[in-house]
């Protein structure tokens, strides 16, 4: 994925100050999926920045945040079946992966991912975990609003 995003950087006609690479720990050796986050900030220089936003055990914890709190580690699966079980019971939804308008019907509530993720981060640094394959659950998709915030105008809740 990093040489996909630095091969689009050289050959694209225009320049890039970020670039945002979304990934998961699901079944990635830790090794691998640690030293992500260390070559995206060796990349990042004073003209662009690449953001490593990760999410452990899987992507689906972040829509996960937005309705529910938990320091409780889990794999993939029960990541998934938290999610479906919380968006049907907060909102009447039937999650399947993938999903269409899962965004619109999270979106009002992303405050509250917002601040739950940090939570999370504040749990695991006073663990005193500094590796992100050890850190789960813990996300930091969530920091990419921090960027389009202003182009999305809608309520943090």
């Amino acid at each position: 994925m990093l040489d996909c995003a630095l091969d689009c950087c050289r050959y694209a006609a225009e320049t890039y100050d970020h670039v945002w690479l979304v990934f998961d720990r699901d079944d990635f050796p830790a090794a691998d999926f640690d030293v992500m986050e260390r070559k995206c900030a060796e990349l990042s220089d004073s003209s662009r920045t690449f953001h490593a936003l990760w999410s452990n055990p899987c992507f689906e914890l972040w829509p996960l945040l937005h309705l529910n709190y938990s320091t409780v580690p889990m794999n993939a699966t029960g990541c998934q079946r938290q999610l479906a079980s919380v968006l049907d019971r907060e909102l009447g939804l039937t999650y399947w992966k993938n999903m269409g308008g899962l965004y619109e019907a999270l979106a009002s509530r992303r405050g509250v991912a917002a601040r739950n993720a940090k939570k999370l981060g504040v749990h695991h640094d006073a663990l005193g975990e500094p590796k992100s394959s050890k850190r789960n659950p813990s996300t930091r998709v969530g920091e990419i609003f921090d960027e389009l915030e202003p182009y999305l105008g809608n309520d943090l809740g």
